[in-house]
């Protein structure tokens, strides 16, 4: 859950933390060793640029990496490389499937806080809820906006999102296809049904029912 490992001045600029040798705690510089630092000597390297000022200097000690990971106060994400990943259970079994098929542009959640054991900047774990209702998967996200990012699992292709005003947290049922069926090709071509999934927002006080056109 960490975001550790900043060796580079685009590492540092991509939010990944430079920790000291406990790992836990962000490296800094003292005063004293500010032209290490700026030789970009071990242990510093290339991670340690806003150090080579001695303005960003408090007590004698200025830290390489304030603003990484979790510690960004303008944290920025973004979800193009992210998605669902969908997975055929019948064929790992039977055929040894041992990769998992991303369905791109499907949305993403924002990392979990840290814990109060967590290395300082980190990641406390990372949860996506879903729901499976006939051949479609229903998950939340967050990114690139509150929504339900519905997937059709039968092609491992993305169906739809559906946008909310709040943040989702959980969804707690999907309706099966419109005759009831798991199965897409049993079911009428041109039935089209307007089905209700149930998406918690925020704590799970308000519920909101989101109609979306299943084909």
């Amino acid at each position: 859950y960490g975001c550790d490992g900043a060796a580079t001045a685009e590492d540092v600029n991509n939010g990944i933390c430079a920790y000291d040798q406990s790992g836990r705690e962000l490296l800094k510089v003292n005063i004293v060793d500010i032209e290490k630092a700026r030789a970009g000597d071990a242990p510093y390297n290339g991670a340690c640029g806003r150090c080579n000022e001695a303005r960003n200097y408090a007590d004698d000690e200025c830290v390489c990496t304030p603003t990484c990971g979790s510690c960004d106060p303008d944290m920025k994400y973004e979800s193009s490389n992210s998605g669902v990943a969908c997975v055929d259970l019948g064929q790992v079994v039977n055929n040894g499937l041992k990769t998992a098929t991303i369905v791109p542009n499907a949305g993403a959640v924002k990392q979990g806080r840290p814990y109060s054991y967590s290395p300082e900047c980190a990641f406390g774990r990372t949860y996506r809820n879903h729901k499976r209702g006939g051949i479609y998967d229903a998950s939340v996200a967050n990114v690139p906006y509150n929504s339900i990012q519905i997937v059709n699992m039968e092609t491992q292709k993305l169906h739809c999102a559906v946008r909310l005003d709040g943040n989702p947290s959980r969804v707690i049922y999907v309706p099966p296809t419109a005759d009831g069926s798991s199965n897409k090709k049993e079911s009428s071509a041109g039935n089209n049904a307007k089905t209700g999934i149930i998406g918690f927002i925020g704590a799970g006080i308000l519920a909101r029912i989101i109609t979306a056109t299943f084909l």
